[in-house]
């Protein structure tokens, strides 16, 4: 890095929290950048319409062969007496991560039964980089070619 705050695009990452509850996202430019400088978070919350303009409820929910995420699985399982995921942390700190993976959803997520613990984290990873694609598409002042 530079003095003056250049940075080494090739060493540009995507960074996600899994929050117990809560998700965000950030966009580290260059990791040999102090933090206040090489770090810009990424409003997903804004994006998925959630209270916070930087983070987005970790939930998940199956209902009528549709799958919500974020806010929208919370007023969907509001709405309909739901029971959605709450947070991946359980499955992610488990002492066997692969076995509970492989564990079926509760049929309170996901009536259907057709989802285990790993294609609910695949879906909602992917939920979540459709967030980042939107947040970094809004005016955040990042250096040319970091998108």
């Amino acid at each position: 890095m530079a003095d003056d705050g250049e940075f080494n695009l090739s060493r540009a990452r995507i960074c996600i929290d899994f929050g117990t509850a809560l998700s965000k996202a950030s966009v580290c430019l260059d990791p040999h950048m102090p933090i206040e400088v090489g770090v810009r978070p990424l409003p997903i919350g804004a994006v998925s319409g959630a209270e916070h303009p930087l983070l987005t409820p970790s939930i998940l929910l199956v209902d009528g062969g549709r799958v919500f995420f974020g806010p929208t699985a919370y007023e969907h399982a509001r709405s309909i007496g739901g029971d959605p995921l709450l947070s991946f942390k359980t499955v992610l700190g488990a002492r066997d991560v692969n076995e509970a993976l492989n564990q079926k959803l509760r049929p309170s997520i996901d009536p259907t039964g057709t989802f285990r613990q790993r294609d609910a984290l695949v879906l909602y990873l992917a939920y979540l980089d459709q967030l980042i694609r939107e947040a970094v598409k809004l005016p955040l002042n990042l250096p040319a070619g970091v998108v």
